[in-house]
């Protein structure tokens, strides 16, 4: 969210009270929702994570990490020593796996490879999420999409799911 004119402190309020949330990227939720009777008229901008929010994308990354990590360890380690460091950026994830920069260079590699490999055919879309930023857009509401992905791949993302680039700089 963009700065509150009113202030910190009716920003928080605001947040608290009229928050839109995305049960999308909530365990076993499949659905966009808002909670509270929230007006987006009165948002000047809302930010939106891409993975998980937006795109479902966990299998895609599930299946890299176990792809990358059966090519470089001996053995995988288990799903949930991935999906603690969900979100932040990949190169800094591997490092808690990889044995020295070489190893390191060489399984960033082969995840974006595999990644790039199987994209279009695993990430969809969350039910609603299009619907959810066009909403907003059409009300003049500013969206900004993150990722700690990379330019080219969140791109290719974008276009999957069929939500079309920010043109407005936020």
């Amino acid at each position: 969210l963009l700065p509150n004119p009113r202030g910190p402190s009716a920003q928080s309020r605001r947040v608290r009270d009229r928050a839109f949330v995305s049960r999308a990227g909530c365990r076993g939720a499949r659905t966009v929702e808002w909670r509270h009777s929230v007006s987006p008229g009165e948002w000047r901008g809302v930010l939106f994570d891409l993975d998980g929010t937006l795109a479902d994308t966990v299998e895609l990354i599930l299946a890299s990490f176990r792809h990358t990590m059966a090519e470089h360890l001996e053995e995988v380690p288990p799903d949930h020593r991935f999906l603690e460091g969900i979100g932040k950026p990949l190169p800094v994830q591997l490092r808690d796996f990889a044995d020295g920069d070489e190893q390191w260079h060489a399984m960033r590699e082969t995840y974006i490879s595999f990644q790039s490999s199987r994209h279009d055919e695993v990430v969809r879309p969350f039910p609603g999420a299009r619907a959810m930023v066009e909403g907003l857009r059409t009300r003049g509401v500013r969206v900004g999409i993150v990722t700690s992905k990379g330019h080219r791949i969140a791109r290719r993302t974008l276009s999957l799911i069929h939500i079309s680039e920010p043109t407005r700089p936020l």
